[in-house]
């Protein structure tokens, strides 16, 4: 699979009980805007991606929002 690692400046990869999830910035950070990018520390809006909903479900339970 081909990934444009410059547009994302974090990533974890979580096991869920329904499948592999992927939380990530795209597009936020300073990889991809440069210095008008924000520091990973200050990045509020994250993505959440899967196979599934039921791992975008599992993952917000997890983190109870």
């Amino acid at each position: 699979m081909y990934r444009m690692t410059y547009k994302i400046d974090a990533e974890w990869n979580i096991i869920t009980p329904d499948g592999f999830a992927t939380i990530y910035n795209y597009k936020t950070g300073k990889n991809y805007l440069g210095e008008e990018g924000l520091p990973v520390e200050e990045i509020r809006d994250w993505h959440i991606g899967g196979k599934t909903k039921d791992v975008v479900h599992w993952v917000l339970l997890a983190l109870k929002i």
